[in-house]
């Protein structure tokens, strides 16, 4: 946690509109530091010379490679977190320096484990941030990730993926959930990528980039109605009116949803989200069961929009249940209420708060794990909901718990909330298999506390006490919430 701070933050350069929307849509931004070519090589040889003599430091790599507080002092690599994640962003404890030697071979695509096994978010709240300080050419096994996949639990191998060959110093931001791999390195060189986690501390209220209008400019992709959530989300807005569609139109909508091509049903599901189609709503909710992973997500988003938060939650009641099992058998980690009916939900907002609430005391426990997490994405508009996840931290039922820490994290703690996040870091209940960690509550309650502006005095007590825990996380978690801006990269 602890490293050398950089002597003073620059101004940042902060993302303009049409770089924040081109992220929103591909899930990754390419950021070139002001730092010197002589930086990068000299960071280079210290990391040769660290992990011949000592290792792959791992989560350490901070304190073994001070110098990396310049990288993120840099007012580029700054202005880009800030501009995604606000100003007060979070860098995770967890850290890695991948170490790419001669003769690996490719990895298939995947995701990261989900943070603390938490369900993944469309929303940007977590980020990835990959640093290459050196030149990486096709041979050297550079990243590859297949852009605009950030929304999607399915792999989709098919997808055209893009190969990170990139000049020394580059930094690539991207989605935490984008799928990616590393390829096969059939060079003499080890290539390195650093790995960091950044956080959003807070939800966003106003744009902090370089905004100059609120439009909504790209007119490409599977997911219109998606990202314009997305865009919204992040200049703190609620979602705008819907224009009135065409009744022929909707018509020749609703008759598309039942084509066999999946991407005329795309289109079809993401144009009915884009305009006023009450109408549609029958057809669009027999979608939520497509086979194709895009057209139900367009379909949820599609329901949002329409204000059917009725169809919906009859649609968390069914799928949570249902796919709970599954969910869970995955083997990577994945939430048991990674639900598409939750992210309709959650698109839905404050419409959807009473009847979520209501559900947080369901007698089926994959519900209330799915209301609780559903509250959490909606963010900030879901605080009417406090009191209720407060008492939630200590359902009987381990999701529930986990998730209704997670969600007053997302919408963002307050005293309410302080008592209960106290006591859920005392937890010693026993976990279930796939959890990520055993102290996965503990830890949730932790990261939310750091989240929390000012500390109530008696959490600053309970959480310095934390500071000598066995837990590397807890630890980290206290310091960050005990000492907030020691822990951005830019002080």
């Amino acid at each position: 946690m602890n490293y050398k701070p950089a002597a003073m933050k620059p101004q940042p350069h902060l993302l303009s509109d049409a770089m924040l929307q081109r992220f929103i849509v591909d899930g990754h931004i390419t950021v070139k530091p002001t730092l010197s070519d002589t930086y990068h090589s000299a960071l280079k040889s210290q990391l040769d010379t660290l992990i011949k003599k000592n290792g792959n430091p791992g989560n350490e790599l901070l304190p073994h490679v001070s110098e990396l507080a310049e990288l993120f002092a840099d007012p580029a690599v700054d202005g880009a977190l800030t501009s995604l994640l606000g100003p007060d962003y979070i860098m995770h404890p967890h850290r890695h320096c991948h170490d790419w030697n001669p003769d690996s071979q490719a990895q298939t695509w995947h995701k990261d484990y989900p943070i603390t096994g938490h369900p993944r978010c469309h929303r940007g709240r977590w980020l990835l941030l990959f640093y290459y300080p050196q030149t990486i050419t096709q041979h050297m096994g550079p990243t590859a990730i297949q852009p605009r996949t950030q929304h999607y639990m399915d792999a989709t191998p098919d997808a055209p993926g893009l190969e990170l060959c990139v000049e020394a110093g580059t930094v690539v931001i991207a989605h935490y959930d984008i799928w990616h791999k590393a390829t096969a390195n059939t060079s003499d060189q080890t290539r390195y990528m650093l790995k960091f986690l950044f956080g959003r501390r807070a939800e966003p209220t106003v744009p902090a980039w370089d905004t100059h209008g609120a439009a909504w400019t790209p007119t490409e992709g599977n997911h219109r109605t998606l990202s314009r959530r997305m865009w919204h989300w992040h200049r703190g807005e609620e979602n705008p009116a819907l224009a009135a569609m065409n009744p022929r139109d909707i018509n020749a909508r609703i008759r598309e949803l039942d084509e066999p091509d999946p991407h005329i049903r795309r289109r079809a599901a993401d144009d009915l989200g884009l305009a006023r189609a009450n109408e549609a709503v029958p057809a669009l909710t027999a979608r939520l069961q497509d086979t194709d992973e895009p057209v139900r997500l367009n379909a949820a988003y599609a329901l949002a929009a329409q204000g059917a938060v009725g169809p919906l939650l009859d649609a968390l009641r069914r799928e949570a249940p249902e796919h709970w099992q599954a969910n869970i058998e995955r083997g990577d980690f994945t939430s048991p209420s990674q639900l598409n009916a939750v992210y309709g939900l959650a698109a839905a907002g404050s419409a959807a708060l009473n009847p979520l609430i209501e559900a947080l005391a369901d007698s089926e426990d994959s519900v209330r794990a799915a209301a609780a997490t559903a509250l959490g994405h909606i963010g900030r508009e879901a605080r009417p909901a406090l009191s209720a996840l407060a008492a939630a931290l200590d359902d009987e039922n381990e999701w529930v718990r986990r998730h209704s820490a997670e969600a007053i994290g997302q919408i963002g703690p307050e005293d309410i909330t302080a008592q209960a996040l106290l006591g859920a870091l005392d937890d010693s209940r026993p976990v279930t298999r796939w959890s990520l960690s055993t102290d996965s509550l503990r830890e949730t309650a932790a990261s939310t506390l750091a989240r929390m502006t000012p500390l109530p005095p008696t959490a600053q007590q309970a959480l310095d006490a934390v500071r000598d825990d066995e837990n590397a996380y807890m630890r980290a978690w206290a310091a960050i919430a005990l000492d907030p801006q020691g822990n951005s990269p830019t002080h």
